[in-house]
């Protein structure tokens, strides 16, 4: 959907705006509860990064998360597999 949507004349971008609303408006209960300073978003929506961001940014401005942070995943591409091992670690028990 976000392929070659750069411009804000360009019809996905409405849809983002949209979605990005949405989301925060999910997320904003949250936040709040745990006093987040950070959303960090991942997964195949991280590459869409210009185009995700203002719209994050924005819903948090208007659900008074004004201080929170929206940032990129540090390592995407990763990390499927970083959360994966993590529960492993966690979720493990040792085999007689």
């Amino acid at each position: 959907m976000t392929d070659g949507a750069v411009r804000p004349s360009d019809a996905p971008v409405p849809v983002l705006d949209i979605g990005g609303t949405h989301v925060t408006a999910a997320l904003a209960p949250w936040i709040t509860r745990f006093a987040a300073t950070a959303a960090v978003v991942g997964g195949s929506i991280a590459q869409s990064w210009d185009l995700i961001r203002p719209p994050l940014s924005a819903g948090l401005g208007r659900t008074g998360g004004t201080g929170v942070r929206v940032l990129p995943a540090r390592r995407p591409a990763e990390a499927p597999l970083i959360g994966a091992a993590h529960w492993t670690r966690v979720t493990a028990t040792e085999v007689p």
